[in-house]
C-alpha cells in the first residue's frame, strides 16, 4: 500500500498532483481507465475527476447529490461518463449501482473513495444519532463500496482502491477525524488481506491529506496557470519513518522546502 502524506494550505491542487504522480511507480497507463470517484459532486471529489478526465480516464461520477456540475465540467475532455445518484448508506442502492456500472462500463479500474460526512458541532454536542451517522457513512459506507466493487476486481485479477484520509487532530471535528483515522486501519487491513492471498495485481493507496478548502475551484486548464500561481505545489520527496512496507511520499508547500 502506497502511505502518503500531503502537507497543503486551503488548496486542492496538491491531493490531485499526489494522486496522479502515486500512480506512476505502478507503471500503469491511466488513458482509458475506468475510473469511480465518490462524493464527486463538488469539491475535492470533482476536482480529482477532472484531472483524471484530463488524462483521458472515463469517468464514473457517483454522489448523494445533483452532478450536473461535475458533468459539464468533464464535458470538454470528450471521455465516457457517467452520473449515478446514489445514496450510499442504502444497501439496495450500492448493489444497483455496481450492477449499472458493470452495464456500463465492464469493470471499473481504478475506485477512489471520496465522500464523508462532517459536522461542525463539537463532539459534546453531537447526539448518538448523529455520531451514528457520521461514523456509518464515513467507515461503513465505504466498506461496502470497496467490497462491492473489489470482488469484480478479484475476478479480473487486476484493480486500484484509493482512500483519502486525513491528518487533521482538530477537536471540533472529533467523530470526523475518527473515521478517517478507521479508514486508514481498513486500509493497512485490505493491503494484508490481498498480499495474504498473492492478489499482487491489485493496488492499493491510502491519501492523508491535510488542511483542504475544497470549496475552492481549481481550473480545468493548468496551462492557464502561471508558474507563479502553481509553485506552492512542487513535489519535494525525503524519507519519512514509517513501516518499512510503505513507500513514503510527502508533498510539502514550496515555502516549507530546505534551503540547503
Amino acid at each position: 500500500m502506497l502511505f502518503l502524506l500531503i502537507f497543503c494550505s486551503s488548496v486542492v491542487i496538491p491531493i490531485l498532483f499526489v494522486i496522479h504522480i502515486a500512480l506512476q511507480p505502478i507503471k500503469q497507463k491511466l488513458h482509458g481507465k475506468v475510473v469511480l470517484v465518490t462524493g464527486a459532486a463538488r469539491g475535492l471529489g470533482q476536482q480529482i475527476c477532472i484531472k483524471l478526465a484530463q488524462k483521458g480516464c472515463h469517468i464514473i461520477v457517483v454522489d448523494s447529490l445533483l452532478t450536473d456540475e461535475t458533468l459539464r465540467k468533464l464535458k470538454p475532455y470528450h471521455v465516457k461518463v457517467r452520473s449515478y445518484q446514489v445514496d450510499a448508506s442504502n444497501e439496495q442502492e450500492v448493489l444497483q449501482l455496481k450492477e449499472k456500472v458493470i452495464n456500463d462500463f465492464r469493470a471499473v479500474d481504478i475506485l477512489i473513495n471520496n465522500f464523508c460526512c462532517i459536522s461542525s458541532k463539537p463532539i459534546l454536542q453531537q447526539s448518538k444519532e448523529e455520531v451514528d451517522g457520521l461514523t456509518k457513512n464515513g467507515i461503513v459506507d465505504v466498506i461496502f463500496m470497496t467490497k462491492c466493487f473489489l470482488e469484480e476486481m478479484i475476478n479480473r485479477g487486476r484493480g486500484q482502491i484509493v482512500s483519502i484520509s486525513s491528518m487533521l487532530e482538530n477537536s471540533d471535528l472529533t467523530s470526523y477525524s475518527i473515521t478517517k483515522w478507521a479508514m486508514s486501519g481498513f486500509m493497512l487491513g485490505l493491503k494484508n488481506f490481498l498480499q495474504s492471498r498473492q492478489l499482487t495485481g491489485i493496488r492499493t493507496m491510502n491519501v492523508f491529506a491535510g488542511v483542504i478548502d475544497s470549496q475552492n475551484e481549481l481550473i480545468a486548464d493548468e496551462n492557464q496557470k502561471s508558474q507563479e500561481q502553481l509553485q506552492h505545489v512542487i513535489a519535494y520527496q525525503r524519507p519519512i519513518k514509517c513501516h518499512t512496507e510503505f513507500k513514503p511520499l510527502a508533498l510539502l508547500p514550496l515555502k516549507t522546502l530546505p534551503t540547503s
